[in-house]
């Protein structure tokens, strides 16, 4: 046989183990979204942040406002996202609360922001999620406080 073949056919039995052994590992493997993988690594420090304004368990409505503060090291370029979910998960609305002060310190620093609630919740309730806006691959923290949904809607799947 000639050599150039049987190098040929080594590369090419090398090569289809390779892809064969790839493939098998991606079928046993899980691979979750982008979502599944983010709440993965979220840890719950409440500590850092303090609520003011709505207090745990209100009614929100359309429109509210968000005030409270937290330590300097929360914010990134002094703001940080802000989201509302309702108990099914479904993001109801989202924003951004920026620092009304110096926030390149390690005391509190207070922040406020306007939410419009664009959705309607399907669910009567959910939670205000304060983000530590870091950078992409460290651990986020967040804190959550619960509320109730003036408007709602039950939706049956």
């Amino acid at each position: 046989m000639n050599p150039l073949k049987i190098i040929l056919t080594v590369i090419l039995l090398v090569i289809l183990s390779g892809y064969a052994t790839y493939s098998i590992f991606n079928l046993f493997t899980e691979k979750p979204n982008e979502e599944v993988k983010a709440a993965r690594t979220y840890v719950e420090i409440p500590s850092l942040v303090k609520v003011k304004d709505p207090k745990k368990n209100s009614v929100i409505g359309e429109a509210f406002d968000l005030k409270g503060e937290a330590r300097g090291y929360w914010y990134f370029e002094g703001q940080f996202p802000v989201s509302v979910i309702d108990d099914t998960g479904y993001i109801v609305a989202q924003g951004t609360a920026k620092a009304l002060g110096d926030w390149k310190t390690t005391s509190m620093v207070p922040f406020e922001v306007h939410i419009d609630v664009t959705s309607i919740a399907r669910s009567e309730a959910g939670i205000i999620k304060i983000i530590r806006d870091e950078q992409k691959g460290s651990n986020a923290q967040y804190v959550e406080v619960p509320v109730i949904f003036k408007n709602y809607t039950i939706t049956e799947e």
